[in-house]
């Protein structure tokens, strides 16, 4: 995992996702697949599936894609605010 992910993940998204459910949203942004996800987060696809769908659930409606894109804008500017 890199280092920009980690820090991304300490942030409180607006819309309560737990801590991990950031890491996968997170993971799923860079990786596109479940499969991948799971393969570099050391999980199986049925819990990232798990994840992704209560995720999804707070995210809003949408697509996949929409919502997303959603979570990969607020995790941006959170980190651009972070203090360094």
């Amino acid at each position: 995992r890199d280092e920009a992910v980690a820090v991304k993940t300490e942030h409180v998204s607006p819309w309560g996702l737990t801590p991990r459910q950031a890491e996968v949203m997170d993971a799923l942004i860079e990786h596109g697949s479940n499969k991948l996800v799971a393969r570099a987060l050391g999980m199986t696809v049925q819990n990232v599936e798990c994840h992704i769908t209560r995720a999804n659930k707070k995210l809003g409606g949408g697509s996949r894609l929409a919502r997303a894109v959603a979570w990969d804008r607020w995790r941006r500017s959170a980190v651009e605010g972070a203090p360094k």
